[in-house]
C-alpha cells in the first residue's frame, strides 16, 4: 500500500508540492490527506471511507456528521426517542434525507433539524442548561454504502462522551457504542466505524493542518443536486480568497488586502478542475489563485497546475494533483498593530431582557447575534457611538455569541439569555 508519496520543488520563492490522492489498484478508494500551506506537510491518515458519523470534539454546536461522500444516507423520522419508538421503527417512519453542511464544519446532517428559534436544540437532541447534558429527542435511519440499513438512536452527549445506539431495522445485532472526545484531543472530530463498531482518530492536531482533500457531497448547480465530490475543504480556523484572473496578469501584483476571505469550508472546493469528456483530460482552472491565511499565521497563494493520474515508480497508477504556493504575507500586517481581535464587552450578562454592547471603537460596526447552531438572529449597522443595546425579542434562553466588525477588526463575545 502506497500511502502518500510525493515531493516539493522550488525556484525563487515559488515551491510545488505533489499529493496522492488515491492508488488505483484493487479500485483503491480516495484518502484523507491533509496538507500544510506553509511547508507543504502532507498526511494521508486513511482511506475516505472508513468512518460512517463524526462527532465534533470543540466547541458547543456538537455537531454531528455522516459520510455522504461515500455514499451514506440519512433520514429523519417522525418518531421521537423513546424505547416504544425505538422498537417500532420501520422505513415507513422515514420523513425526508438530511444532509450535511459543505460551508460549515459545525452543521451536520444530524443538526439540520434543529429550531432556529431555541438555542437549546441542536437537531438531534436538547441542551440542558443545568446538567449540560445533551440529551437525544429524535430517531433516525441510515443506509451505509454497502446497502444495508441501521436505525440510530443518538441518546446523549455527556460528560464529553457521546452515546449512542444502531441496529437492523428489525432490532438485531442492537450496539450500545460510545464516542469519547478524549479519543481525539485538539481535532476537529472523532469519527466511528458502524460496520467495525470502532471509534477512531483520523485527524492530525488541527493546528498541524490547512487543507483536507477529500470526497464529499456538495450540492451541483443550478438545481443544487447533491452530488459526491474530491476537493478541498478548509480548517476551521483557516479563511480563504478566491481570486479569478486573466490569463495574462501578474500574479505577483496581488494585495493580500483587497480581496474578501471566507470561512466557508468549501471555498477551495472541488471547482479548480473539470473532466473534458471530448479530450478525455482533465482541466484545470489555473488562472484561479487562492489567498489563504494559514494557521500558522502567515498568507500564502496557491494555485493548482496539475491533476490527473499517473504510474507511480512500483507500477500502481495514482490520482495526484500538484499545488503551487508562495508566501505573500503575514495576517497581523492586513489590520494596525494589536487590532486583529476587538475587545467586546457586553452587560448584563447574564440578562433577562436584553443586553448592552460597549463598542471598541468609534468607526461605524457592523454587530451580529448567533445563536448555538451559527443562524444570525438579529444584526445592526452602528455609527459608534458607545454603546449598543440587543433586544431580546422573544428569543429562547440559551447561548450566543455576537460578534462585532469594524475597520480596526473583529471581535466577540459570548452572552447568555435566561
Amino acid at each position: 500500500m502506497v500511502g502518500l508519496v510525493g515531493g516539493s520543488f522550488g525556484h525563487a520563492q515559488v515551491a510545488r508540492d505533489t499529493l496522492i490522492l488515491r492508488v488505483q489498484q484493487g479500485n483503491e478508494p480516495y484518502r484523507l490527506v491533509f496538507y500544510r500551506v506553509s511547508d507543504g506537510f502532507r498526511v494521508d491518515t486513511a482511506p475516505y471511507n472508513r468512518w460512517h458519523l463524526a462527532f465534533e470534539v470543540p466547541g458547543y454546536t456538537a455537531a454531528i456528521r455522516a459520510n455522504l461522500g461515500a455514499g451514506m444516507t440519512v433520514w429523519r423520522t417522525g418518531r421521537p426517542a423513546t424505547p416504544a419508538d425505538w422498537s417500532a421503527l420501520s422505513l415507513a417512519d422515514t420523513a425526508g434525507r438530511l444532509y450535511d453542511s459543505d460551508t460549515s464544519w459545525s452543521i451536520g446532517a444530524f443538526n439540520t433539524t434543529a429550531n432556529p428559534q431555541d438555542s437549546f436544540d441542536l437537531g438531534w437532541g436538547n441542551y440542558d442548561f443545568t446538567t449540560h447534558t445533551i440529551t437525544g429527542d429524535s430517531l433516525h435511519i441510515v443506509r451505509l454504502p454497502d446497502g444495508s440499513y441501521r436505525k440510530l438512536w443518538l441518546e446523549r452527549l455527556q460528560s464529553g462522551v457521546y452515546y449512542f445506539r444502531y441496529a437492523y431495522l428489525d432490532g438485531s445485532n442492537e450496539v450500545s457504542a460510545q464516542a469519547p472526545k478524549s479519543l481525539a484531543p485538539r481535532r476537529g472530530f472523532v469519527y466511528y466505524n458502524l460496520l467495525t463498531q470502532e471509534a477512531l482518530n483520523l485527524e492530525p492536531v488541527d493546528s498541524l493542518w490547512d487543507l483536507v482533500f477529500t470526497q464529499y457531497l456538495t450540492f451541483l448547480p443550478p438545481a443544487g443536486t447533491p452530488y459526491p465530490v474530491l476537493g478541498a475543504l478548509q480548517n476551521r480556523r483557516v479563511s480563504v480568497a478566491r481570486i479569478p484572473l486573466s490569463s495574462d496578469a501578474n500574479p505577483d501584483t496581488l494585495s493580500v488586502s483587497l480581496y474578501p476571505y471566507a470561512s466557508a469550508i468549501n471555498t477551495i472546493g472541488y471547482d479548480w478542475k473539470r473532466y473534458d469528456m471530448q479530450s478525455n483530460t482533465w482541466l484545470l482552472a489555473d488562472t484561479v489563485y487562492y489567498l489563504v491565511k494559514a494557521r500558522n499565521g502567515q498568507i500564502w497563494r496557491l494555485r493548482f497546475v496539475a491533476f490527473g493520474d499517473s504510474v507511480a515508480p512500483n507500477g500502481a497508477r495514482v490520482r495526484y494533483t500538484v499545488i503551487e504556493r508562495k508566501k505573500v504575507g503575514e495576517i497581523s500586517a492586513l489590520h494596525a498593530p494589536g487590532s486583529t481581535s476587538l475587545p467586546v464587552v457586553a452587560y448584563p450578562n447574564p440578562a433577562v431582557e436584553g443586553v448592552w454592547i460597549a463598542l471598541p471603537e468609534t468607526s461605524p460596526v457592523l454587530l451580529r447575534l448567533y445563536n448555538s447552531i451559527g443562524q444570525v438572529v438579529w444584526e445592526r449597522k452602528a455609527e459608534g457611538d458607545g454603546l449598543i443595546y440587543i433586544p431580546r425579542q422573544g428569543l429562547p434562553g440559551g447561548v450566543y455569541r455576537v460578534q462585532v466588525q469594524g475597520v480596526m477588526g473583529i471581535g466577540t463575545a459570548a452572552i447568555v439569555f435566561e
